[in-house]
C-alpha cells in the first residue's frame, strides 16, 4: 500500500513538471509568434522598421531637444531642424518650429513662411499654423492679414479670440478689441463656471480682461 502511495506521489510529481514545461514551452512560442508578427509588418510595409524607429526618435530625442533649443538658442535650434528634416519629409511640424525659431530672432517674414510651408504640408489650414502665421504679420503691421489668419483660427478653435482682440487693439480698432475681449470673458466663464468664481488664476485673468476693457472704453 506504501508503495503504491509514493507511486501516486512520483507519478503527480512528473505530470506537475511536465505541465509546467509545456507552460514555458507554450509562452516561448508565443513570444516567438508575437516577434514573427512583427516582423511580417515590417517586411510587409505595414509599418516598416525603419520609419517606426525613425517616429520613435523624433517623439522621444528631436522634440524635447528642438523645445529646448528654441528656449535657449534660435539659431540652434533652426540649424538642428534643417538637419533633420530630411528624415522627416512628411512632418508639417518641423516648419512651425522653425518659424517659431526665426520669430524669436525678429524674423518674422521667415517665420510666416515657414508658417505657411506648415499648413501647405499637412494639406489643410489648422488652428496652430493660422495662429503663429497671423502674430509674424501683426508684427510686421500687416493687420488685414494678420486679422484673416486669426478669424480662421477662430473657426475651429475660440481661443484665438484673445489674439484678435489683441490685433485689433495694436492696430487702433478699440471698439472691435472690446467686442472680442469681451467674447473672450464670455467663453472662459462658460468653459467652467465653477472656476470662473473660485479659481485665483481664472478670477486674475477675468480681472486683468475687464481692467482692460475699461480702459480702452475711455478710448472711445
Amino acid at each position: 500500500m506504501k508503495k503504491k502511495y509514493i507511486s501516486y506521489v512520483v507519478i503527480l510529481i512528473l505530470i506537475g513538471i511536465a505541465l509546467n514545461y509545456l507552460g514555458i514551452f507554450g509562452l516561448g512560442i508565443w513570444g516567438m509568434s508575437e516577434q514573427i508578427e512583427r516582423d511580417k509588418r515590417y517586411r510587409g510595409n505595414e509599418v516598416p522598421l525603419e520609419e517606426l524607429m525613425a517616429n520613435e526618435r523624433y517623439e522621444n530625442l528631436h522634440k524635447s531637444t528642438i523645445d529646448s533649443l528654441l528656449k535657449a538658442n534660435p539659431n540652434e535650434a533652426i540649424a538642428y531642424i534643417d538637419a533633420i528634416m530630411p528624415d522627416y519629409p512628411e512632418e508639417d511640424f518641423l516648419h512651425i518650429y522653425k518659424g517659431k525659431g526665426f520669430y524669436s530672432l525678429d524674423s518674422f517674414e521667415l517665420a510666416h513662411g515657414e508658417f505657411k510651408k506648415a499648413m501647405r504640408k499637412s494639406g489643410y489650414e489648422y488652428p496652430t499654423a493660422l495662429g503663429n502665421s497671423g502674430w509674424a504679420l501683426a508684427k510686421m503691421e500687416r493687420y488685414d492679414e494678420a486679422i484673416a489668419q486669426f478669424k480662421k483660427a477662430i473657426q475651429t478653435n475660440s481661443g484665438y479670440e484673445y489674439d484678435l482682440a489683441q490685433v485689433y487693439e495694436m492696430m487702433g480698432d478699440f471698439e472691435k478689441a472690446i467686442t472680442f475681449y469681451k467674447k473672450e470673458i464670455k467663453e472662459i466663464t462658460a468653459k467652467d463656471p465653477l472656476a470662473a468664481k473660485i479659481d485665483p488664476n481664472i478670477l486674475a485673468q477675468l480681472k486683468e480682461l475687464n481692467a482692460k476693457i475699461l480702459e480702452l472704453e475711455k478710448n472711445l
